[in-house]
């Protein structure tokens, strides 16, 4: 649990798939993360906002509610949920956590990811150099998007050829909630890890990409 900076007392905790109900005013809840994970936030209405101690990682929402995506370390995190105009409709606030994956050159292993639903992936590049990336599936629902290890985007798509410098990156594979869709199986692809050292060129990629049957 964590301390309010405003009044001194500790904010409730609320445990991980829990759902709690929104009050119609401020709420301020502790979550705790106890390893590397990707950490999902939902609230039905009102503005969300994440917090490691008193910084402000992220914030989302209007009236419709929000969602917050990120990937934390272990430790202590806050979540306040405040009305948006000054009104809270009525919902749940709810948060998860997932394992992070950690991805190596070819083809991943099959996945199953249904609607609203976010996958992350971690892959370290050896050097600076290009790197492919794509996702194998039979539908076009996805979106992807790339990010550095301070959660910067770099890029978005499910097929993609990024100019990346050595280090550690994120890739995300998200399925957003739209009416009819259904659950989807998909394979994550990533080419080009050992950077300058073994460069992939970009025709390579996309032969490779429309042989194995990469969403285009």
């Amino acid at each position: 649990r964590m301390l309010d900076p405003r009044t001194g007392k500790l904010g409730p905790a609320l445990q991980a798939a829990v759902s709690v109900p929104l009050t119609g005013a401020r709420m301020d809840r502790t979550l705790v993360v106890e390893a590397d994970s990707v950490v999902r936030i939902t609230a039905e209405s009102g503005v969300c906002a994440l917090f490691k101690g008193n910084d402000l990682l992220t914030v989302d929402g209007l009236d419709a509610g929000c969602e917050l995506v990120r990937l934390l370390s272990p430790g202590n995190y806050r979540v306040v949920v405040r009305p948006f105009a000054g009104q809270t409709g009525p919902g749940l606030l709810r948060w998860t956590a997932e394992p992070v994956v950690a991805l190596k050159d070819g083809v991943g292993a099959e996945e199953w990811i249904a609607p609203a639903e976010v996958r992350v992936y971690r892959f370290r590049t050896a050097s600076t150099g290009r790197v492919g990336l794509g996702v194998q599936t039979r539908a076009e629902s996805l979106d992807c998007a790339v990010y550095d290890d301070g959660y910067r985007l770099l890029g978005e798509g499910c097929q993609q050829y990024l100019a990346l410098d050595a280090g550690n990156y994120l890739l995300t594979v998200r399925q957003p909630p739209r009416s009819g869709s259904q659950a989807l199986r998909f394979k994550p692809v990533l080419l080009g890890l050992a950077g300058a050292r073994a460069d992939v060129p970009e025709d390579y990629l996309k032969d490779f990409f429309r042989r194995i049957g990469i969403e285009k």
